[in-house]
């Protein structure tokens, strides 16, 4: 059964949906990926560039489907560039041909044999490297090579991996279903496991994920995508984290599933830049949602355009998320506390366009609107929905669609603390003067896993509730001291060395957010990379 999932899934992706994945296999079997193409024009016919443990260097050209006389034609010159032009790569510092090698995810019709037998003959003559092939039956019986025994083993386990890989891809992400899913495939509870299972664990999950998000990729849900590869993500650095894993068995996974969530923020980015319009579906009904997938918009490209800020890249798109967010922020509403994250992270890039104020009144106004939805003594019922409610859950409530939910959120709050310290951390004193009464007059909860690796899991199976009263009266330079010196270790170590991945991490996991992983974004928002160095 899983070599026919796999086979389907095969088949039916194009060559950039099977290249993260690809290159997770190349990593399993021993190739070190030092270079992944974004398909750009100037790519020199390779799309991946691996090295071997004897230094050997390997080029691949990746293609989809059945490549016959035609195709061939088409392709030839990127053939040529893949075998003729050498490999340029600052850790490359023996100068060496490399190995050719194009592969495709369908056959090879004979007469294209017969044109590659001919032109390795020529390449030989001229003493260049012999092309070498590597077609749909091979790809399959590595990949399930590959997974080994790290498959779900219970009925019920591969009944949910099933669910997961016939869905739609429409619907948001069941992350519940999903991260219960990893943990039948990464024994993240199972103790004496070598470091080399974990790490065929991690990779054989990472492969497995791919299949079960090709739902989405059908059908462009670019959001759905996204929020999968950081599951898997956080699942490989908490593995990594319980159990101390040196990097080679978890950091080449971990790095694919970033890489391909920033991909799908990419095509979100380029998808927003060609409409003109964002709703969807019956346009009577609509309205219950729109402001919320502004909102999401609205942090996802935040997220994206801080990573591209930080990076200090320059490109028309950074120009268009830059005014996407200031332009729709007005569009936008939180349906809860778990839309906090995505405006923190548009206030965030509101600095970097030197739109300080709008920034700050953005986090005055959400703490005005949680203080006042939720203070117990204006007997507001239900109040703001916590931060493990989903837009779908939040339209529920506040629709009258789910009856039978009597949670009462009024009296306490998660993320007023994060959005203090904000304020504080830039002088905004007036401002908090104002709002204190309202905030001294919530219970600010935050959850403590009781293991600091669960903190990247969905579900934490220890773990306690800390609730606390803001201090009244406050002194104010008590206030900005605490902001500026706040302990930031309560965050795993992994998380706190991937900055860019926690920026993306909070909107996935919202319930996570806390003033530690805020004080961490804004230390990282505020620094630039030179090179691969850190500057502040």
């Amino acid at each position: 059964m899983l070599g026919r999932i796999i086979e389907n899934w095969l088949t039916s992706v194009n060559e950039r949906q099977y290249q993260i994945p690809f290159c997770q296999l190349l990593s399993a079997e021993g190739e070190s990926v030092i270079d992944i193409s974004s398909h750009h024009p100037h790519e020199k016919g390779k799309d991946i560039v691996t090295v071997l443990p004897d230094q050997t260097v390997k080029a691949y050209q990746l293609k989809a489907g059945r490549i016959d006389l035609s195709t061939w034609h088409s392709i030839e010159g990127e053939i040529n560039n893949l075998v003729e032009l050498p490999v340029e790569h600052p850790s490359i510092k023996v100068k060496k041909w490399h190995q050719p090698v194009l592969v495709t995810n369908g056959d090879i019709t004979p007469p294209v044999i017969d044109q590659i037998r001919s032109k390795n003959e020529s390449f030989r003559r001229r003493r260049l490297p012999r092309l070498g092939l590597i077609v749909k039956g091979e790809l399959l019986r590595r990949f399930e090579t590959l997974h080994g025994h790290y498959l779900p083993k219970e009925p019920e386990d591969f009944s949910r991996f099933l669910k997961l890989v016939l869905q739609a891809g429409r619907d948001p992400l069941d992350k519940d279903q999903f991260s219960a899913f990893l943990e039948t495939v990464i024994p993240m509870r199972e103790p004496g496991v070598t470091n080399l299972n974990l790490g065929r664990s991690v990779a054989s999950a990472t492969l497995l994920a791919s299949y079960a998000l090709h739902g989405c990729e059908a059908v462009e849900n670019h959001w759905g995508i996204f929020e999968g590869w950081i599951v898997v993500a956080a699942y490989c650095l908490a593995i990594a984290e319980k159990v101390q894993l040196p990097q080679q068995y978890w950091k080449t996974s971990f790095e694919l599933c970033v890489l391909a969530a920033q991909r799908a923020l990419q095509r979100l980015v380029e998808e927003c830049r060609g409409r003109s319009y964002f709703a969807e579906g019956d346009l009577f009904t609509d309205g219950h949602f729109f402001r919320y997938r502004m909102t999401l918009l609205i942090g996802l490209l935040s997220a994206w355009g801080l990573i591209e800020h930080h990076d200090v890249r320059t490109s028309a798109d950074i120009d268009f998320v830059d005014t996407f967010v200031a332009k729709h922020l007005k569009e936008s509403t939180a349906w809860g506390e778990a839309a906090i994250p995505f405006y923190s992270l548009a206030a965030l890039l509101l600095e970097q366009r030197a739109q300080q104020p709008l920034s700050e009144a953005l986090a005055s106004n959400l703490i005005a609107l949680m203080t006042q939805q939720n203070r117990d003594d204006l007997n507001r019922r239900p109040g703001f929905p916590n931060t493990y409610y989903s837009p779908e859950a939040a339209v529920r409530l506040t629709c009258g669609l789910d009856r039978n939910n009597l949670e009462n959120f009024a009296g306490f709050l998660y993320t007023v603390p994060p959005l203090v310290d904000f304020l504080a951390r830039r002088w905004r004193k007036y401002d908090l003067t104002g709002l204190w009464y309202s905030i001294t007059r919530i219970s600010m909860q935050r959850f403590e896993p009781g293991q600091c690796w669960e903190w990247l899991t969905w579900r934490c199976r220890t773990g306690k509730l800390v609730s606390t009263f803001a201090k009244e009266p406050q002194k104010w330079s008590d206030l900005v001291a605490e902001a500026e010196g706040l302990d930031t270790s309560s965050v795993p170590a992994l998380a706190r060395r991937n900055p860019a991945f926690l920026a993306m991490f909070i909107l996935v996991f919202p319930h996570r957010y806390d003033r530690a992983v805020q004080k961490l974004l804004e230390d990282w928002s505020f620094s630039r990379k030179v090179g691969n160095v850190e500057s502040p």
